[in-house]
């Protein structure tokens, strides 16, 4: 998939990426932007839900989440998750983790999740973990 492919901006697919680190944040909006993503980003779970909402009120809902599992000081991904969940049943969340070791690892849909990005990810694995997310079957 090329960044032609969604180069219209208002039919560009719309991803929500939460993550503490700005650095992080920045570099994953630069990577899913150059694929044609438009990228909303919040540093915690509870901007992250405000945002969430906040697009479903304006008719401009996410087409996927992208949830770092912690968040320290504040909500985290399963949270986060569990929350957003509740706001729309059909979100399509990925959470995304350096804890490699961690039960969620092979639990992580039995928390509403419907995929797994560990940190470190390459641009590679987030076009195909973003891409399978929004387009399942594929």
């Amino acid at each position: 998939m090329s960044s032609s492919t969604f180069s219209d901006p208002d039919h560009r697919p719309r991803i929500l990426v939460m993550d503490d680190e700005e650095q992080i944040r920045d570099i994953t909006r630069a990577m899913l932007e150059k694929f044609g993503f438009d990228t909303t980003l919040a540093e915690d779970g509870e901007e992250a839900i405000e945002k969430f909402r906040n697009a479903q009120e304006e008719d401009r809902p996410f087409q996927g989440v992208l949830l770092d599992l912690t968040i320290p000081g504040g909500m985290g991904g399963k949270e986060t998750c569990e929350r957003i969940l509740a706001l729309d049943p059909h979100a399509s969340i990925i959470v995304s983790s350096g804890d490699s070791e961690g039960s969620l690892k092979n639990e992580f849909t039995k928390y509403g999740f419907k995929g797994i990005l560990p940190k470190p990810y390459r641009i590679a694995d987030l076009k195909k973990a973003v891409e399978d997310l929004i387009h399942p079957g594929d």
